[in-house]
């Protein structure tokens, strides 16, 4: 019974402590129903303990079993209370456990989230700036357009207002070409029609053929009009030919042929004339300076005109010449003679000579007698290597000349033409170019 007992004890320490620990797990709160089993329990306990101290056995037994099956009713509910509370802690725990993932997660995603509206923000924010920077660059090009568009604007209204003035003149110019090219017309007319005037007057070539059965002349003015002149006339029994420079070419040169033009025909008349070409020459220099003489305070003009003079006497086999400022050329046989005569011009000359002389020259069948200008030998040509260009200069003048005498007159005239030309290589015409041959034929 002691044993019994005693187990009784520990069993009833061990559910006590298991309803303490219980009820302090649970922050004491326990059930009315609980507290009163306890007490009741513990009633019993003690009235065993009394009816044992009587020695009244059988009730002492009989209120132990009844405390022992209350303590054994309340351990189990203990245990079944605090296997509850640990599976509720457990539960509580794993729940906190989720719980305090969960807010983990949350405040990953949190964060992530935060970081993304970092990310976000940041990313506005460079894009609000860049816009900011875009839309100043946009403002700028748009200013910046605007000036160079009124710039523009400003440009094409100087530009139109001065197409307009390059319009007007245009209108000008045009309408001042028409009146140069008009009043061109007009001087190119007037300076054909002295063309026409003098070709008239100068002998022609027939007229030449006449006087002189073998001849021919070259004759090419540098304009329209030449200051170059031949003559061909008949005084008595001697044929007579003239070739003549004025100073100048041109109209210049025109008029002052013209002038010498009616001068020989006042002046180679006579057979006496012809024979004293010399004499014929001093007249024409007589009239030329007198024909020109200042009037009215004019200043005085040093123009006039080289000129040779040959009359042919084909029946005494003789030439009478005379010469201003000029040299005829003889060939006889291919060598050249030069006919020489007064260097001085028929005008006004800075030097006063005396009179013009009167040559002779006996002729040979077969002679060739050349009477050529200066515009030959002035002529600029050669290789076109040279920028200006070099003179031809008489010495190859007469060389070419004593090269083609022995060729027909035709012929000669032909290669003349070709040779000045091909010296010439393209270049301007220099001066008036003149040159009558004539062949000595004596029956």
């Amino acid at each position: 019974m002691t044993v019994i007992r005693y187990i009784s004890a520990v069993m009833a320490f061990v559910v006590g402590l298991s309803i303490n620990v219980f009820a302090s797990d649970t922050t004491g709160v326990l059930s009315v129903e609980q507290n009163i089993a306890i007490e009741k329990a513990d009633y019993y306990r003690q009235l065993s303990d009394e009816y044992e101290k009587q020695g009244d056995y059988r009730h002492a037994d009989s209120a132990y079993n009844l405390y022992s099956d209350m303590q054994r009713n309340l351990f189990d509910e203990a245990a079944m209370n605090n296997l509850t509370a640990m599976k509720k802690a457990q539960a509580d725990a794993e729940q906190n456990e989720l719980q305090e993932k969960e807010m983990q997660r949350i405040n990953m995603v949190h964060a992530s989230n935060q970081k993304h509206l970092r990310t976000i923000m940041v990313a506005v924010v460079i894009g609000i700036v860049l816009m900011a920077f875009l839309a100043g660059f946009i403002i700028k090009l748009i200013r910046t357009k605007r000036r160079a568009n009124n710039q523009l604007s400003d440009a094409n209204i100087e530009l139109a207002q001065q197409r307009k003035e390059i319009e007007h003149q245009c209108d000008l110019i045009a309408q001042s070409k028409e009146e140069l090219v008009s009043a061109n017309d007009q001087i190119i007319n007037s300076i054909r029609y002295a063309q026409r005037i003098q070709q008239a007057t100068i002998t022609s070539a027939g007229n030449f053929d006449t006087l002189f059965a073998e001849s021919f002349v070259f004759f090419r003015p540098k304009n329209i009009v030449s200051g170059d002149f031949f003559f061909a006339t008949k005084c008595g029994c001697l044929s007579v030919c003239v070739v003549a420079d004025c100073t100048g070419h041109g109209i210049p040169g025109g008029f002052l042929s013209m002038l010498g033009i009616s001068a020989m025909k006042e002046l180679l008349i006579t057979e006496e004339a012809a024979k004293n070409p010399g004499q014929v020459l001093d007249q024409l220099k007589a009239f030329v300076k007198s024909t020109l003489n200042p009037h009215d305070g004019m200043s005085a003009m040093e123009d006039g005109m080289d000129m040779t003079i040959c009359s042919f006497d084909w029946q005494n086999r003789m030439m009478y010449y005379a010469t201003a400022n000029q040299t005829a050329l003889l060939v006889r046989g291919g060598t050249p003679y030069k006919l020489k005569g007064n260097p001085m011009p028929v005008g006004k000359y800075y030097l006063d000579a005396g009179n013009f002389s009167s040559l002779q020259q006996p002729l040979e069948p077969g002679d060739m007698v050349y009477l050529y200008t200066d515009g030959f030998q002035d002529q600029l040509g050669g290789e076109l290597s040279h920028p200006v260009g070099r003179k031809l200069y008489s010495k190859n003048l007469i060389d070419f000349l004593c090269s083609v005498s022995p060729l027909p007159l035709p012929e000669q005239r032909q290669k003349l033409d070709s040779f000045i030309t091909d010296w010439g290589n393209g270049r301007d015409q220099t001066d008036d170019m003149t040159l009558a041959a004539v062949k000595v034929v004596l029956e």
